[in-house]
């Protein structure tokens, strides 16, 4: 058992004890409002009890995972603020490098990505950089309808089937 696993089941058992302790309190109030908002209290602390015991705790570090373990992650893109999209595509780049595998879906404001770039942010180049790493990126075909736009061989038209499909498929997923 390592640290980290003390400390967590220590907090909770001081959960858990506290918990007791409320539920204690409540039998010992006369009133009987007192009683329900305290029981409410004491169900809702007690639902919440998984999240504590399974929270890092600041003595615990971060842990890498293995460097043969190869994540899937799927961003759905759906801004069209230029530093946004930018740096969505520059974590794209950097999971790349990582060797992870990552799928880019345009949805609704997201699919003007191409017509961002501007002086300080340039959105093409991180664009080309994700595709040219071996990204996917599809975009809504009824987002690029609705604004009167084709799909590129870059970013090309697809269906709520592929978003769905890149949701199923990701290990992890990252909206902007």
């Amino acid at each position: 058992m390592n640290i980290g696993s003390l400390i967590r089941t220590h907090r909770v058992l001081r959960v858990t004890k506290w918990i007791s302790g409320l539920i204690s309190l409540t039998y010992l109030c006369n009133s009987q409002k007192t009683l329900h908002i305290m029981k409410k209290i004491a169900v809702l602390v007690f639902c919440l009890l998984p999240f504590f015991s399974n929270s890092q705790s600041p003595a615990e570090p971060l842990q890498a995972r293995a460097p043969d373990m190869k994540m899937k992650i799927g961003m759905v893109i759906y801004s069209n603020d230029p530093e946004t999209v930018w740096n969505a595509f520059r974590f794209g780049n950097f999971a790349l490098g990582e060797g992870d595998t990552v799928r880019v879906f345009l949805l609704g404001k997201g699919v003007e990505c191409q017509k961002l770039d501007n002086s300080k942010f340039a959105v093409n180049d991180q664009i080309s950089e994700f595709t040219g790493n071996g990204g996917k990126i599809f975009a809504c075909g009824t987002c690029l309808a609705s604004r009167e736009m084709e799909g590129s061989e870059m970013c090309p038209r697809s269906t709520m089937q592929e978003m769905y499909e890149i949701v199923k498929w990701s290990d992890k997923l990252v909206t902007f």
